[in-house]
């Protein structure tokens, strides 16, 4: 095939989805501290002050204590859900313990309401199932949901920060405990945040977003809030509107040029996985496009001209 037609580029919309071929590239590019081990010492420094915490509050008031404890083990599952999701394993088979803990009703919400005491233990126990919600949607890959959910969230709980901080200076156990539970957590969602559609696996293969691609048959460019390591391995579906079906295209390409841009960067990627007759049917795909885009440009410009007559004639 000759290059003139293989490099022929045309700027599309269309159904696309990208992200890394490689899960280890998605942990360094999300979470490098994690990558580089960091992590892991800093979260055994966090779970010895927990458990000292809830040790001297199951001696100071066991019920107290005993719902505490509880919790702790809710935050820990949570965040051991978090850290496999952004790893690419499976939750459910992972950790063991998850299905049977997200069905038991926690001792928190077992208080009888109307005392500070319980609300506050309550409203953090809420904030904690919204997010056990997020991972259920993450898992079920229900991408849409999982953002639309992460941008709106509130909550009750987070109102009582100042007095639990206020409670905690002046040495309660139960607030420092809560606080420290908390900051637990504020360490592993934005996790959540950067974890998303581009770069990992949760996809929904029915709601493919609408990109921007500068297609050509030998690969694309892209603008990305993201940016890839070069030479990194990229998976590169996209679906072409046909008068039919669409058809669909699954690529994986190499990052030759990553650039930044006042958008984010712009990546280019050469296909590592396009036969001849996959060119062909790309740029048979890009002439039409192209054409479409010809005649709708005209059929606009005309619409304008016959909108700029009636203007005139209307003045006179």
């Amino acid at each position: 095939m000759r290059n003139v037609r293989r490099h022929f580029r045309l700027d599309v919309v269309i159904p696309a989805v990208i992200k890394l071929a490689d899960q280890n590239e998605v942990v360094r590019l999300v979470v490098p501290e994690l990558a580089s081990g960091q992590w892991q010492s800093s979260e055994v420094a966090y779970d010895q002050q927990l458990t000292q915490f809830n040790q001297a509050l199951l001696a100071e008031n066991e019920l107290a204590g005993k719902v505490i404890g509880d919790l702790v083990l809710r935050v820990n599952l949570l965040c051991e859900a978090i850290i496999l999701l952004v790893q690419g394993h499976s939750v459910y088979e992972s950790i063991e313990f998850y299905k049977t803990r997200r069905g038991k009703t926690p001792l928190a919400m077992q208080l009888k309401p109307g005392s500070a005491t319980a609300d506050l233990l309550r409203a953090f126990n809420a904030k904690l199932d919204f997010y056990f919600d997020i991972v259920d949607r993450a898992i079920h890959k229900a991408y849409a949901d999982y953002l639309q959910a992460l941008a709106h969230s509130e909550f009750v709980f987070d109102e009582k920060l100042a007095e639990l901080t206020e409670k905690a200076h002046h040495g309660s156990l139960l607030a420092k405990s809560v606080l420290a539970m908390h900051e637990k957590l504020a360490r592993h969602l934005p996790f959540l945040v950067k974890f998303r559609q581009e770069v990992s696996y949760l996809v929904d293969k029915n709601a493919w977003p609408l990109r921007q691609l500068n297609l050509s048959a030998g690969g694309v460019g892209f603008v990305s809030r993201d940016p890839y390591p070069k030479f990194a391995r990229l998976l590169i579906d996209f679906r072409f509107p046909t008068a039919g079906n669409d058809e669909e295209f699954n690529m994986m390409g190499n990052i030759v040029n990553s650039r930044p841009i006042p958008e984010g960067f712009y990546i280019s990627v050469e296909f590592t996985n396009a036969t001849e007759s996959i060119q062909h049917r790309i740029i048979l795909l890009l002439q039409n496009e192209e054409l479409n885009q010809l005649i709708a440009w005209q059929r606009g410009r005309r619409a304008n001209a016959s909108a700029n007559q009636n203007s005139l004639l209307a003045a006179l």
